[in-house]
Parts: structure tokens; C-alpha cells; sequence
């Protein structure tokens, strides 16, 4: 696989450090080679890179894959999540909003017999928009936090009136039972560290606290047609592993979170 030398702009020449890993979700270093794939979305660099599927638990992921110190070259300025509050096109604005308002009325659920107070952290937010709509879609106060590593983006959700939290989830020191929801909406296929946040979720969740997760699914139709090279969900080098129903399920459980 190579892309043609015309879609080659000049900085997909920078090169981005690699490193070999172990399965994210159960940590077995054994792996077998599944396809390759290389950065359609973004022409971030030329590098292809090698999808691998776990031998013991079947999680699929990037291998070797990129290193966290070169974070800023995988994740351009123009990173779509970053401008979500600014679709141009109205259809797309409005699709995506139609299904940002359900997620949000579906978050909200969970709350149960909570009423004003309840907490919510939205990790890796890349937007204020979820939030907003978690406000929108609930009638009590809430005490509503944004996650995220970019400057701009914890600037953005300052100034929405939201709670920041800066850096890398798993590494803020936050108090131990303090949120009744952590939302990783489109997050989890991006961490460089599944066990460090997961663990993280699950000490500064209540007891009875509820994780919301919406990630892509190699089960999708999509998937399997276009598995073997031009799947969107791959989406190289930005999403480290992607997860089925079954590979999900078995990393929770393995942390300690009831399905």
C-alpha cells in the first residue's frame, strides 16, 4: 500500500516515532498481523502502519504503533473534533447534532434518582458540544467537567462555563468517588494507556458510578467489508486499537467494571 505521490503534501514527510507494544486490553504480547493501513484522513506522514489481532483476546490494534511524545504530529490543527462547535455544511451539523442530542439524553438517563449535583467528567472531549447537550437534556443543576490534553480545547471549555480537567486523564490527580458518570464518547480507540484510564474511571467513580463508553465496532458492516484496507474506523495513526462487543467486555471486566 502507498499513497500517490500527488496526495503527498509536504509534511507528510516528517517521520513519527514508533514503538512495539502489548495488547491493550489483556496485555499479551503475541500477536498475528491482520492488514495495514496508512493516514487517508489527515496526510499526516507517508508511514504505513501494521493493524495486528491479539492471539489471546482478539482485540485489534496498532502495532508498532505511534509514540505519546509525538502526540502534536498525529493530531493536527485542523483535527475535526476540535472544530465540531463549527460545521460549516447545516446537514452535517444537523445529522451530528441529532445523534449528540441522544447520547446526551442517554447519559442523563443513568442519573437515576439523582437530582441536582450529580457530576459528570467527559474525558478526551475535543469539544464543548456533548456537554452542552448533557446540560441541555437534564432539568437539574449539574456540576459538568471537560477533559483534554489540547490548550485550546480546556480554553474553550472554560469559557463555555465548564469544569476543566488538563492533561492526560489517567495521570490528573482527582479525588477518589467523586464523579457519578465518566463519558468516553469516541475516546477509548484513542489512548496510548486502556488500563491506566480505566483504572483511573474506576477510582474516581462512585459506587454504583456508570462509565459510558461509544467507540467504533469491528462488527459493523462497514468493517467487514472494508477490513482489509480502507476502513474508516482503522483511522491511522490516531486510533490505537479497536474493540468488538466481546474484547470491550472482557478489558472492563478485567478492571474490576460490571457489563
Amino acid at each position: 500500500m502507498q499513497i500517490p505521490q500527488s496526495l503527498k503534501p509536504q509534511f507528510m514527510d516528517q517521520y513519527i516515532e514508533v514503538e512495539r507494544v502489548g495488547c491493550p486490553g489483556c496485555e499479551c504480547r503475541e500477536s498475528r498481523p491482520l492488514t495495514q493501513a496508512c493516514d487517508w484522513d489527515y496526510l499526516t506522514t507517508a508511514q504505513i502502519f501494521q493493524i495486528v489481532r491479539c492471539v489471546r483476546c482478539g482485540l485489534i490494534y496498532v502495532n508498532p504503533r505511534p509514540k505519546l511524545t509525538d502526540i502534536a504530529k498525529i493530531y493536527p490543527a485542523e483535527y475535526s473534533a476540535y472544530h465540531f462547535d463549527h460545521i460549516r455544511n447545516p446537514l452535517i451539523r444537523r445529522a451530528r447534532a441529532f445523534m449528540q442530542q441522544g447520547k446526551g439524553k442517554a447519559i442523563t438517563r443513568y442519573l437515576g434518582t439523582i437530582r441536582s449535583g450529580a457530576r459528570i467528567v467527559d474525558v478526551g472531549c475535543g469539544s464543548t458540544t456533548l456537554l452542552a447537550l448533557i446540560r441541555a437534556a437534564y432539568p437539574y443543576n449539574l456540576q459538568l467537567y471537560g477533559n483534554d490534553f489540547s490548550a485550546q480545547v480546556i480554553e474553550n471549555i472554560i469559557a463555555a462555563g465548564f469544569q476543566a480537567m488538563p492533561g492526560a486523564f489517567e495521570a490528573v490527580q482527582w479525588p477518589d468517588n467523586f464523579f457519578d458518570v465518566v463519558v468516553m464518547n469516541q475516546v477509548i480507540e484513542h489512548l496510548f494507556d486502556v488500563p491506566g484510564c480505566l483504572n483511573k474511571a474506576l477510582s474516581v467513580l462512585k459506587p454504583g458510578g456508570i462509565l459510558f463508553i461509544e467507540t467504533p465496532s469491528q462488527e459493523g458492516l462497514d468493517a467487514v467489508l472494508f477490513k482489509h484496507n480502507y476502513w474508516g474506523g482503522y483511522h491511522v495513526p490516531r486510533h490505537l486499537q479497536i474493540f468488538s462487543s466481546a474484547t470491550l467486555r472482557q478489558t472492563l471486566e478485567r478492571r474490576g467494571f460490571a457489563v
